[in-house]
C-alpha cells in the first residue's frame, strides 16, 4: 500500500508537539550576531602595501588577505578595462587590525 503524505505529516506533528520540539528547534541552529570589526581604509595601493613586505595570504573573487608580522590588511582589486573601461588597475584596502 503506498504511503500517505498527509497521515505521514500528521505524525511528525504529534511528534513535535509530543516531545515538546518547536519546527525551529528542528532546523540548524542559529549564528551567532555579526561582530564590528576595525575596518581602517588605508591610504596604500595593493602595490604599494607588497612593496612594503606585505604578503598575500588568500585570494577569493578579486580580494585579496595580507600579512606582515601581525597585520592584516584586506584589499579589492579591479582590473583595467572591463565594463567600467578602467584606465588603470585599481586597489582600496583596509586595516583589519
Amino acid at each position: 500500500m503506498p504511503a500517505d503524505p498527509i497521515r505521514h505529516a500528521g505524525l511528525a506533528l504529534l511528534c513535535v508537539l509530543a516531545f515538546g520540539l518547536s519546527p525551529a528547534a528542528a532546523q540548524a541552529p542559529e549564528r551567532p550576531p555579526m561582530q564590528a570589526t576595525k575596518w581602517e581604509p588605508l591610504p596604500a595601493s595593493l602595490e604599494a602595501l607588497l612593496n612594503d613586505g606585505y604578503e598575500i595570504t588568500q585570494m577569493v573573487a578579486g580580494a585579496f588577505l595580507l600579512r606582515k608580522n601581525s597585520r592584516w590588511v584586506v584589499c579589492t582589486f579591479r582590473e583595467p578595462g572591463g565594463l567600467r573601461g578602467n584606465p588603470t588597475a585599481q586597489s582600496l584596502c583596509a586595516a583589519l587590525n
